[in-house]
């Protein structure tokens, strides 16, 4: 009976989701993203992972580190993230262009050209779901 209980919240859950994504994509993405950043940076403080990153940053750099201004970055950053998702199939190639930068493309091309192998190593910086667009469009084979 827990099982089920619980299969049913994680569909609630996926619901839920669901219907904010929708609701998201009614707004332009820049509306959006300013929707989930507001809100990311209301509810993410009150959530229970929120004082696991406090003590994980206090652990790394001491109780003076000023560890509230980075936690309020990330909640940002992921309100960011949230209200971007409904955008991401909709772009066009220009209006990606305008919100991600790939430095160092033309070594890549080099690489492709004399047919060469290689590795690509890239950070999360922001929607890296973006970038995989843009990325996919110089290499159809790219695989993650």
């Amino acid at each position: 009976m827990k099982k089920f209980f619980k299969k049913i919240k994680y569909l609630f859950e996926y619901l839920l989701v669901l219907t904010i994504i929708q609701i998201m994509g009614l707004f332009g993405i820049s509306k959006s993203v300013n929707i989930c950043r507001y809100l990311a940076r209301i509810i993410g403080p009150i959530l229970p992972v929120n004082k696991i990153a406090e003590k994980n940053l206090k652990n790394i750099f001491g109780k003076d580190f000023a560890y509230k201004a980075i936690i309020d970055q990330i909640w940002d950053n992921f309100g960011s993230f949230i209200g971007e998702i409904p955008y991401i199939n909709k772009m066009s190639n220009e209006e990606l262009s305008e919100r991600v930068e790939i430095i160092g493309i033309e070594r890549i091309k080099e690489l492709q050209d004399a047919h060469q192998p290689f590795l690509l190593f890239t950070g999360h910086f922001a929607n890296w779901d973006f970038a995989l667009k843009i990325i996919d469009k110089f290499f159809p084979k790219f695989a993650i």
